[in-house]
C-alpha cells in the first residue's frame, strides 16, 4: 500500500501566490477512522453485492489527508469537478488499498499453527 499518491491536475489552479498543478495525498491513519467508513458494502436477498460510496466522508477524508498543498480545504474548493472525481477515486484507492491489505492479515493463519 502506498503511503502516499501524487494527483496531477487536469487544469491548474491559482491559489494565493502560486499555481497548484498536483495535489498530494497521505493514506489514512488510525486517527483517521473516526471519520467513518467510505464506502459501505450490501448483498440483496438474491446474493447481488454493491458498494455505496460515501461522498461526504471521502470528502472529510480528503480534507484531512491532503499534504500538499497546504491549505487544502480552499483549494478543494477550486477543483474542476474531472480533478475532484480523481482525487475522489484517489483516496478510495488509498481506502480499498488498506482495507484489503487489512483483511489479507486477518485471514492468515498465525505462526503458531503449523
Amino acid at each position: 500500500m502506498p503511503e502516499t499518491v501524487t494527483i496531477y491536475l487536469t487544469e491548474p489552479i491559482a491559489h494565493a501566490a502560486e499555481t497548484i498543478t498536483a495535489v498530494t495525498l497521505r493514506s489514512p491513519a488510525l486517527a483517521d477512522l473516526a471519520i467513518g467508513a467510505a464506502v459501505d458494502w450490501h448483498k440483496t436477498e438474491g446474493g447481488v453485492v454493491w458498494s455505496e460510496t460515501h461522498n461526504t466522508i471521502v470528502r472529510a477524508y480528503l480534507e484531512r489527508c491532503v499534504t500538499a498543498p497546504p491549505n487544502a480545504a480552499q483549494v478543494l474548493m477550486s477543483l474542476r469537478l474531472t480533478d475532484a472525481i480523481r482525487l475522489r477515486d484517489a483516496m478510495l484507492r488509498l481506502w480499498a488499498s488498506a482495507h484489503s491489505a487489512a483483511l489479507k492479515i486477518f485471514i492468515l493463519p498465525h505462526p503458531s499453527i503449523g
